[in-house]
């Protein structure tokens, strides 16, 4: 139920584990940045471009593969959440979409690499926090939903926590809770493309 789903997206607002280089500058700047005209297969091209697991299905299966687990993942969700705001009577015009909208603003956002936070990550036994900016965190989210974030090749170690790697939600077809925290996720981005 995405109205019981909404509350939740600042819950998962908060990068813990990015590492001291939080984002790829040169994918933010040139492949993000200079995407002229956003629909879901441009989007698709640039994730399988930014995310390690991606580019390997694809040499695997093929891009058409991958786009199809996609589209039944993140394109699902997307659909779903455009249909729910406009079911709602929330969106701003009769030409909204997620897409065109929203999705050109996150891409402004993941551009701004000069508020890009760095920060070491959290491991098993020690405290620490992470204060950041809401221009920070604005080019943190927008750079994780382009899936443009850092984050150790050989994968989650047991000792490290709060990866921030929407892959696995994307990917999630038929994945009820996946399906849950990407409709969160959205309407989170949604939300502050609309201020």
């Amino acid at each position: 139920d995405i109205e019981r789903s909404s509350a939740c997206g600042l819950a998962a607002a908060l990068p813990l584990n990015m590492g001291t280089h939080l984002v790829d500058v040169e994918v933010a700047t040139t492949t993000i940045a200079n995407t002229a005209t956003w629909t879901f297969d441009t989007l698709a091209a640039v994730l399988m471009e930014t995310h390690p697991r991606l580019r390997a299905a694809r040499e695997r299966a093929g891009a058409e593969a991958v786009v199809e687990r996609l589209h039944g993942g993140l394109g699902s969700a997307i659909e779903q959440y455009e249909r729910h705001v406009r079911d709602g009577g929330r969106a701003p015009s009769a030409t909204w979409s997620f897409m065109g909208d929203v999705v050109p603003l996150l891409a402004q956002w993941a551009a701004d690499v000069a508020n890009a936070p760095t920060f070491q990550h959290l491991t098993t036994g020690t405290t620490a926090s992470v204060t950041l900016t809401g221009t920070q965190l604005r080019v943190v989210h927008a750079n994780a939903f382009f899936l443009n974030v850092r984050y150790d090749e050989a994968g989650i170690r047991a000792d490290r926590h709060g990866e921030y790697d929407w892959v696995g939600m994307y990917m999630g077809v038929g994945d009820h809770v996946a399906n849950a925290r990407l409709l969160c996720q959205l309407e989170f981005l949604a939300h502050g493309a609309a201020k």
